[in-house]
């Protein structure tokens, strides 16, 4: 069911309807179904709609999922969005260098 609402989301999206995709998007993370790729959709969506504090959390959600699941390259993506949002966010400051440490350790 959540992938079906995350598609319709999705094609909402690519047909430049914004609000509706968000309505959607935030029903997915109320119902505590989101993983990653809707948290950072969602964050694209608000930062888009001017709310830059609920980018920052969304992005900051996706994240979390990344790094819980050992995904560390697109994690460092998503902490490359929260910068261009808000270029002194300390936590995605932090959190980045974290990131390229882990990477650089995994390849040597």
């Amino acid at each position: 069911m959540t992938k079906a609402r995350a598609s319709e989301a999705f094609d909402l999206l690519k047909a430049g309807r914004e609000k509706e995709a968000r309505a959607i998007l935030e029903a997915i993370v109320r119902d505590d179904m989101a993983d990653a790729a809707v948290l950072e959709t969602l964050g694209d969506v608000r930062e888009k709609l001017g709310d830059k504090a609920g980018a920052l959390d969304a992005y900051a959600g996706a994240v979390t999922h990344l790094k819980a699941r050992g995904d560390g390259r697109r994690a460092l993506g998503v902490l490359e969005l929260m910068l261009l949002v808000d270029d002194k966010n300390v936590w995605a400051r932090v959190e980045g260098a974290e990131c390229r440490w882990e990477l650089s350790d995994d390849a040597g």
